[in-house]
């Protein structure tokens, strides 16, 4: 939809469509403010704030449930369930391998 990819367009500077795909989904679930503090968090402690796994989203900057949610939300739609969707017909997904 045209508010997925506004959000995808935000994040040209990811350090692959894997974690571009993972900021966009981020941004759709708990909102574009949201991931910009993330961002500034690990930047401001020295981590890659072009890497959602594995650094941004370590940063937790509101409260612990709604960051837990907003995590492991990415997680299941990018590295558990996406080979369903693809499968489905919904696109033709993104490489993330290794990630866990």
């Amino acid at each position: 939809n045209l508010y997925d990819r506004d959000l995808y367009k935000l994040e040209p500077n990811a350090a692959s469509e894997c974690h571009r795909f993972a900021f966009t989904l981020s941004a759709y679930n708990g909102g574009r403010g949201w991931v910009e503090r993330q961002k500034r968090a690990a930047k401001s402690a020295g981590s890659d704030d072009r890497k959602w796994f594995g650094s941004v989203e370590n940063f937790r900057v509101r409260a612990e449930w709604a960051h837990k949610e907003n995590k492991d939300y990415v997680r299941r739609v990018l590295l558990e369930r996406q080979h369903k969707y693809v499968n489905s017909g919904w696109g033709r997904g993104v490489e993330c391998g290794g990630l866990k």
